[in-house]
């Protein structure tokens, strides 16, 4: 079998004319923007952070100077219905002998996927809500600006970390929201410019088409049905994109000015409709505090505490746990929810839906020099 035959169209639908017109009506009346520099190869300061392009090399530098960021410090802190304090231990040991991220074929896949519709996601949330949405690079926020506002906000609770510390270590996050929500602007469209009044943030998740295992073959296959990974509920929200949106409303309020008003769009996108749901900044924002602060003890008991174990957690620290789970249980009683089909809006869903029945029976391998080789189950 050719090795062809393997090979996945990841660009189905980003390569149509009908995208590629979409993409520039959508720019041309103020639905989406981009501050990102693919020609800046050093960040002279912090400003310049926020135009560092996602997933260049000048950005994965940053970040590897860093803390922790947004979409990864959830998996240090417990909250998760699926962690267990062996697991959680696990994880720092993992992060602190800097264990490199072992991707299987699956997840490059899913990410390939997201990575590939991330842009048609938000040109759909932008149209539907009538907002501009910038493209952005990273934020950086410093932990002794977090602190702060952690002792204004829970004066009661322990302060697990001191502000000398956190300043004495540079102790920072790297933080990269999917976009900046603006109100669209009819004249003197600034398209490399954040929108003048800002709104909120919007953070992205693509439905992957892909089965969440290889087969015996090592292939990857279809997902039974995409749709059923659709979110509907809080409860379907994973912890740790949870914690991802707590920590760039941080961002947005410390770095960007941003007010207790705003909303943060979680939108989870796929050809056939996108699920949307609005948190208040206010309680995420408290959220990320509390989860900051946490993060932060935790990784400075690493350094001093003799043969360190992250869990159980120190009493104190428990109870800024516990307060992080009553915040989530109070911000769970605010998030709005809203479905959005595409159906009829755009052809997406019945591109992509010819392409799935044309190739449902094949197998796919992102390994451009694979080749079939004959495995026998008995």
């Amino acid at each position: 079998m050719s090795k062809n035959n393997f090979k996945f169209y990841f660009d189905i639908m980003s390569n149509t004319k009908y995208y590629k017109d979409h993409f520039e009506k959508c720019k041309e009346e103020d639905y989406v923007r981009d501050v990102c520099n693919t020609k800046i190869t050093r960040a002279s300061n912090r400003d310049d952070y926020i135009n560092v392009a996602q997933k260049s090399s000048l950005w994965f530098r940053l970040r590897s100077m860093s803390h922790g960021t947004a979409s990864s410090l959830g998996k240090y802190i417990p909250g998760s219905k699926w962690s267990t304090e062996e697991s959680l231990n696990q994880e720092w040991e993992d992060k602190l002998k800097k264990k490199p991220f072992e991707k299987t074929q699956t997840m490059e896949a899913h990410m390939s996927w997201g990575n590939e519709y991330e842009d048609l996601a938000l040109l759909c949330f932008a149209e539907k809500f009538n907002v501009c949405v910038t493209q952005v690079g990273t934020i950086r926020v410093d932990f002794q600006d977090i602190h702060r506002n952690y002792t204004v906000y829970f004066p009661n609770l322990p302060e697990l970390v001191k502000k000398e510390t956190g300043i004495k270590n540079n102790y920072h996050l790297l933080i990269s929201p999917d976009g900046i929500v603006g109100k669209r602007e009819k004249k003197n469209i600034k398209y490399n410019k954040l929108s003048k009044k800002i709104i909120g943030m919007l953070e992205i998740k693509c439905i992957s088409p892909f089965h969440h295992e290889e087969n015996f073959r090592d292939n990857l296959v279809w997902a039974e049905d995409m749709e059923k990974r659709q979110w509907y509920t809080n409860e379907d929200i994973p912890y740790v994109y949870l914690i991802q949106m707590c920590l760039q409303a941080l961002s947005g309020v410390i770095e960007l000015n941003m007010t207790f008003n705003d909303i943060m769009y979680f939108e989870r996108w796929s050809p056939k409709g996108f699920s949307v749901f609005e948190l208040p900044f206010y309680n995420i924002f408290k959220i990320g505090t509390l989860a900051t602060e946490l993060y932060f003890s935790i990784l400075q008991r690493s350094t001093t505490q003799e043969n360190f174990t992250a869990y159980p957690l120190t009493s104190e620290e428990e109870k800024v746990s516990q307060t992080m789970e009553h915040e989530i249980q109070e911000l769970f009683s605010k998030i709005k929810h809203s479905y959005h089909s595409l159906e009829t809006a755009h052809p997406y869903h019945e591109i992509f839906q010819n392409y799935y029945h044309e190739n449902q029976h094949k197998e796919f391998n992102l390994n451009p020099n694979h080749k079939e080789h004959n495995k026998c189950l008995i």
